[in-house]
């Protein structure tokens, strides 16, 4: 799994899970070194730049960005269970299928109008005032960039990073009334099947770089 950390200051942060099924001691510490140089803070993507969190086809906030005071985005491979992939006569698993993938996404409102909640309540529709089973879904995505062109006077465009998907279900905490504090609710959404039914709309990460393309394992 991979989670996309998108704090309230500061750059865009990569926690990832990885499982194995065969591994082997590396005596060889060339292998370990790092041999480019760090990255200057222009060319690393802040959160305090891009395009927010936007639902770009709910009419109901006009194309603006949500404010939100954190974020985050995981994306988690069910797979088959250690327990399952064991055979008979070996130390290691003989596979890891995935199964599912899921794409999540966590997030902290805060307060601005009762506009995403009535949407999580009842669609959004002024006209109904309690629950509603039937409520739509929406598109979601985020944009991050570094603070600098990637080369100013040659490439004039900041690098970029962004999470997009077509077709998400929303779910909202209860709100939490507290004397003393401003009042936020915690935002919950999922990702499902694409319109289109295409598995290649079903979410996009996208960069803006200098590279035309990457292979893919």
């Amino acid at each position: 799994s991979v989670t996309f950390n998108f704090p309230q200051v500061g750059p865009l942060s990569v926690d990832m899970d990885i499982q194995g099924r065969d591994w082997k001691l590396d005596r060889a510490p060339d292998l370990w070194a790092w041999a480019d140089i760090a990255e200057d803070y222009d060319s690393v993507p802040m959160v305090m730049k891009g395009s927010g969190i936007r639902l770009p086809n709910l009419a109901l906030f006009e194309g603006r960005p949500l404010p939100a005071t954190n974020a985050k985005v995981t994306l988690a491979n069910n797979t088959t269970s250690v327990k399952e992939e064991r055979v008979i006569g070996s130390y290691k698993p003989d596979d890891f299928a995935a199964r599912q993938r899921t794409l999540s996404i966590e997030l902290t409102y805060k307060w601005a109008d009762p506009n995403l909640y009535a949407f999580i309540l009842n669609g959004g529709d002024p006209a109904q005032v309690d629950f509603s089973p039937c409520v739509p879904n929406s598109d979601f995505e985020i944009f991050v960039e570094s603070p600098c062109d990637i080369d100013p006077g040659v490439i004039t465009y900041p690098w970029r990073f962004g999470i997009e998907a077509p077709n998400v279900s929303w779910q909202a905490s209860p709100l939490q009334l507290s004397g003393d504090e401003i009042l936020t609710f915690q935002v919950t959404g999922t990702a499902v099947e694409a319109p289109s039914g295409l598995a290649e709309d079903y979410f996009k990460f996208l960069m803006d770089n200098t590279v035309d393309s990457y292979p893919m394992p």
